[in-house]
């Protein structure tokens, strides 16, 4: 099926009654690494909270353990309480399910380099739990429009191509 370039696509985010902007995801270890190693690509779903303040992608460690990916290295990172810690990095696909004007649900998966979330302080408490697991930060952003609307606490990412993984053959 072709798409008209006038066409909008738009994925719509979850409800959230802490006023944090959540969308369910997929993700997995990028498809050239599971190409390359060989190792069959482990699909988690996700609920990510959507950081415009973040540069870069954050993931728990549980999360990133179970997809069975090794890291490409790592870096530094400023945490909200202004530690550096250096965490492994990662090459995953995260990918969110879109609508289009005909009902149909695309999917856009995006490569990034996802950076592993620190292990949350053992003291911290219940009523500042992480309820997501992880950040999509503007490295995920970057081909999205992002659409708020305060008074409901809704929102909508749209975009008018899909981002697409395109791989080199092997």
């Amino acid at each position: 099926s072709s798409r008209s370039g006038s066409e909008v696509l738009t994925h719509k985010g979850v409800p959230s009654r802490s006023r944090m902007l959540i969308v369910a995801a997929q993700v997995a270890a990028h498809p050239r690494v599971s190409q390359l190693t060989g190792v069959p690509r482990h699909v988690r779903q996700v609920d990510m909270m959507i950081d415009t303040g973040a540069r870069f992608s954050v993931l728990s460690e549980s999360v990133i353990q179970s997809l069975n990916v090794a890291p490409i290295g790592t870096t530094s990172v400023r945490t909200s309480l202004h530690q550096v810690e250096e965490c492994a990095v990662y090459h995953l696909a995260m990918a969110l399910s879109f609508t289009d004007e005909y009902g149909e649900d695309p999917l856009a998966e995006i490569p990034l380099s996802v950076i592993a979330r620190p292990a949350s302080p053992k003291d911290l408490p219940k009523d500042m739990a992480f309820i997501h697991d992880g950040l999509l930060g503007l490295d995920f952003l970057q081909p999205f429009r992002l659409i708020y609307d305060g008074p409901t606490t809704g929102f909508e990412l749209t975009c008018a191509i899909l981002p697409q993984l395109s791989l080199p053959k092997p």
